[in-house]
């Protein structure tokens, strides 16, 4: 007589493995996402326009972006910087994101930015997350895995086993 019991173990199958593909679908733009939010990329300075030209682009006769030209000043450690900014003004995923409707009207001579300079050198400076067209994406893929990963463990997983 055996002193322990057998154990049956249950072998994870295709089902089981699609559902932890369908978790990880879900799991790797979270965990991106929320490496983007959390990591600082420069430190942060308050700034303010001295130039600014707004060009709103139709297509369709819908206004689709502003493209812009901001030249703007900040102080880092009691010097003053001056630094230059161009392109189309991000609606997410950025410290100065704004509507394009907004642009206009906010961007005027003496409003004020946050500004994301070098540490190393403050006469670099940027005002918008690199990578915060990735941020708006990666929040994308994640609803979209999520809603994956809910409809296969809600619909199909149990419908699968049973049969």
């Amino acid at each position: 007589m055996s002193l322990r019991r057998h154990r049956r173990y249950v072998r994870l199958g295709l089902p089981e493995f699609l559902v932890l593909v369908s978790v990880l679908l879900a799991a790797i733009p979270a965990g991106l996402w929320w490496h983007g939010l959390t990591a600082e990329y420069w430190p942060r300075a308050g700034g303010r326009v001295l130039t600014s030209a707004i060009q709103l682009t139709h297509y369709n006769a819908e206004v689709s972006g502003a493209k812009v030209r901001v030249t703007y000043q900040y102080e880092v450690d009691g010097g003053m910087f001056t630094g230059e900014w161009a392109g189309f003004w991000p609606e997410a995923g950025s410290p100065n994101a704004m509507a394009p409707r907004q642009v206009e009207r906010q961007l005027r001579e003496g409003a004020s930015l946050i500004v994301l300079y070098n540490p190393a050198n403050p006469a670099q400076s940027d005002l918008h997350h690199p990578d915060g067209a990735r941020q708006v994406l990666y929040s994308a893929l994640l609803i979209f895995g999520l809603a994956v990963a809910v409809f296969y463990c809600r619909r199909i997983y149990p419908a699968w086993r049973k049969s």
